[in-house]
């Protein structure tokens, strides 16, 4: 029985700690997507979700919930790697900040079932010519929208709204 109080307490402090840190990340997020640094807030919304899949508990339904948000994190920061001057620095930019929000989307879509999703994000990978590992890297223009997939159209709609990826029209 001690055990088991113990265990509930440390369970209880473990929410409190995640809970204040979700907390701390969804304050963070607010401030950054209305300012003038939507990269940044994507990458809160990016690093939001990788907490959630750190704790044992996350339920099914919070995961199904993050996930068009994280998709459209991955979307808006793919975008600002291909605003960046150089094609190196795109390609760094693109592997360091894109990448991690591909995997972790893909991460989340693979733990609820979803591989049209996962699908998906691989198909958006593979357009995105800063990431591919052979090929051109060398972008003139933006890479191309795949809204056109029924997995991305809401994550497009919140890149858009959210994040102020410019609209398809």
């Amino acid at each position: 029985a001690a055990a088991a109080r113990h265990d509930a307490a440390v369970a209880a402090s473990d929410a409190a700690r995640r809970d204040s840190a979700l907390e701390l990340l969804d304050r963070a997020d607010e401030l950054l997507a209305a300012g003038t640094h939507p990269a940044m807030a994507a990458d809160a919304t990016v690093a939001r979700a990788i907490l959630c899949t750190q704790w044992p508990w996350t339920r099914i339904e919070e995961y199904r919930a993050m996930l068009p948000a994280v998709q459209a994190a991955a979307i808006a920061l793919r975008e600002a790697a291909m605003s960046v001057d150089t094609p190196r620095a795109r390609r760094e930019y693109a592997r360091a900040s894109a990448t991690h929000a591909i995997e972790a989307a893909c991460h989340i879509a693979f733990g609820i079932g979803e591989p049209g999703h996962v699908a998906a994000m691989v198909e958006f990978a593979a357009a995105t010519p800063a990431l591919r590992a052979v090929g051109p890297s060398l972008l003139v223009g933006p890479p191309p929208r795949l809204g056109h997939l029924r997995e991305l159209e809401e994550p497009y709609r919140i890149a858009e709204t959210r994040f102020g990826l410019p609209t398809a029209d």
